[in-house]
């Protein structure tokens, strides 16, 4: 599928228009101009398995409570150590230098929708928003696509609105809306001509700033900057199509990830959301786990094919994680059953790579660490996802005022776990 079909194809697609998603397809087009956009990162991403992925399978090998491998399958590379099943030697391969897992996390549940959002936001309760919608919150809430949220769990809790692609026809005449055919990147013919154009978006312009000036309620003032928001948010959507790759992909969540990086690179967007199923291994674990998460780590790969040949890899900021882990043996089908006990898996700017972070024991529970050093101590404490959004708050910069919004559960660590890169 060709770029300049681009509307046409998303409404085709049936995806949605409150804003877009995310997609990576490797060695698709040319890397376009430079970033033309308003905000050049750092872009914050979020990848999620649900269903509740199982950590003994790949991050945090244990030969006696999987059956995949023995002990010749568990492989390190310097501070990461992955088993060898599936297709995880691609992706740890490739990104073993950049990668930071963290294991032994206690969600103290095994209930999908309580882990997703412990996982995502760093609390249990549904009053938070995931943490890509605070870092869009505060880095650009007023961008077209601020927050892109695909994935199934992406709370925004009023922080920031919430984009994805579903009507790609209304996003199609919000771009060009002096278009007569809006959906046909080839027709550029407009209702008026160029002239009347710039007179009416100067008038436009100033009864904008007129109406701003004149508002002394906050609520009132507030909607004024939005609606101006609005109405200067069209030119800035016109940049998605200069960078999307000349061929788009066949299957949703690339489609999403492609849309998403363009958003990034036009310098539209902060933030984004992904989540793939399949993880919710009840029979036939072990076949089943490598299946989903082979397709799983390919988008993550994708992705970040995408984010190289459009610039923005060096500014990314990635997380992964699932609703929780799977337990510490096989049930009566072969399958897994929910564990509170799981891992998280992090990358891309500012944090130290080649790391791991915590441990599960022999019955996969979680060990202890020391708040000082993150080693491994009996007097220590217990890793939640709390302490790992503690550090990606620190680390994208959320406000002051947000923090204290949406406080978490926990003190931060004294120790670093994303490190010192």
């Amino acid at each position: 599928m060709k770029r300049r079909n681009f509307f046409s194809w998303m409404a085709g697609a049936g995806l949605c228009a409150t804003g877009l998603g995310r997609g990576a397809m490797a060695g698709l087009g040319s890397a376009p101009s430079p970033q033309a956009g308003t905000y050049d990162g750092p872009f914050f991403v979020s990848f999620a398995a649900d269903g509740g992925w199982d950590p003994t399978g790949f991050c945090d090998p244990h030969t006696n409570l999987h059956r995949g491998y023995d002990d010749s399958g568990i492989v390190s590379l310097g501070g990461i150590r992955y088993a060898n099943v599936g297709d995880n030697a691609a992706f740890f391969e490739r990104f073993a230098d950049k990668l930071l897992i963290v294991n032994g996390l206690d969600l103290t549940t095994n209930n999908h929708a309580v882990g997703r959002r412990y996982v995502n936001t760093g609390k249990q309760d549904e009053t938070h928003p995931h943490w890509a919608a605070l870092a869009a919150g505060t880095h650009g809430p007023e961008l077209p696509l601020a927050y892109v949220a695909e994935a199934s769990q992406s709370a925004a809790e009023g922080v920031v609105a919430r984009s994805r692609v579903s009507n790609s026809s209304v996003l199609a005449d919000l771009s060009f809306p002096d278009r007569v055919n809006p959906a046909n990147l080839e027709d550029l013919s407009t209702y008026q001509t160029e002239p009347a154009l710039d007179m009416i978006s100067q008038w436009r312009g100033s009864r904008l700033d007129r109406m701003a000036q004149e508002q002394h309620l906050p609520r009132v003032a507030k909607a004024a900057e939005d609606l101006s928001t609005a109405r200067l948010g069209s030119s800035e959507l016109e940049l998605l199509a200069e960078y999307l790759p000349e061929a788009l992909a066949s299957t949703g969540i690339r489609q999403q990830m492609q849309v998403a990086l363009a958003a990034y690179a036009a310098g539209i967007a902060v933030s984004a959301t992904f989540s793939m199923g399949g993880f919710d291994t009840h029979d036939n674990n072990d076949a089943r786990q490598d299946s989903a998460r082979a397709s799983f780590l390919g988008a993550i790969m994708e992705f970040w094919d995408e984010a190289e040949r459009l610039g923005v890899a060096d500014r990314i900021v990635l997380s992964v994680g699932s609703d929780f882990g799977r337990t510490n043996s096989y049930n009566g089908a072969n399958g897994k059953d929910h564990w509170p006990v799981t891992s998280m898996m992090l990358m891309g700017q500012g944090i130290e790579g080649n790391r791991t972070v915590g441990a599960t024991d022999d019955q996969q529970y979680a060990m202890r660490v020391d708040p000082k050093t993150l080693e491994l101590s009996e007097d220590g404490v217990t890793l939640t996802p709390a302490h790992v959004h503690a550090e990606l708050r620190k680390l994208s910069e959320v406000s002051a005022d947000l923090q204290a919004r949406f406080p978490l559960p926990t003190d931060p660590l004294e120790a670093s776990i994303l490190g010192s890169a």
